[in-house]
């Protein structure tokens, strides 16, 4: 296992051409090591790692679905082998995310599937 030095982030959505990829590429530039997590695309999600490394930063694909316990436990567990930690996890909507409205969301729902 090796620990990165500098933050390591978790990025799922990242693998289009939308707000994940953004997201990727800016925490990229700011040197920050990334993993584009992807459902289904994985030629776009291998895109992004290769024009970041590229770029001389750091960046690995893991393929899961993250409404799937087993394979959020993949992309976390991939993410500590590869670089020893994980600072941030940002989740970004992929291509069939259906936003709630913000007046409909209640806290107290955010962990009952944690446990």
């Amino acid at each position: 296992m090796m620990v990165c030095k500098e933050k390591v982030a978790i990025v799922t959505g990242a693998a289009g051409n939308r707000m994940g990829r953004s997201i990727a590429l800016t925490l990229a530039r700011e040197g920050i090591a990334v993993v584009i997590n992807y459902l289904k695309n994985r030629e776009g999600a291998e895109a992004i790692a290769s024009y970041i490394k590229e770029n001389g930063q750091k960046a690995i694909t893991v393929q899961g679905d993250i409404f799937i316990k087993e394979d959020c436990e993949k992309l976390v567990n991939t993410t500590l082998d590869c670089f020893g930690k994980v600072d941030i996890c940002l989740i970004g909507p992929g291509a069939n995310w259906n936003p709630e409205a913000l007046k409909s969301l209640k806290p107290e729902n955010a962990l009952q599937d944690i446990n």
